[in-house]
């Protein structure tokens, strides 16, 4: 994480990152893997990357699908 501060716009910080992301999962820190998944997809990764954020990413909600956010909007009352 300390990489990522220190060098925000170095070429690496993507591939630090999905390691990051990896070291979570092993440590059964899903949701902070997670999280590292979804702003890497929002974020300008390089395109060698994208595939395999997307694929780990859909892997570890496939592990975990309480993780899984749905959107339905607010309720309404009668």
């Amino acid at each position: 994480e300390e990489i990522v501060r220190k060098f925000p716009s170095s070429p690496v910080v993507g591939e630090v990152r999905l390691a990051l992301a990896r070291l979570y999962e092993a440590k059964h820190q899903s949701q902070r893997a997670l999280t590292i998944y979804d702003e890497m997809m929002q974020a300008r990764v390089p395109s060698l990357l994208v595939g395999q954020v997307r694929d780990l990413r859909a892997a570890l909600l496939e592990k975990h699908p309480e993780l899984a956010v749905t959107n339905t909007g607010p309720t309404k009352a009668p």
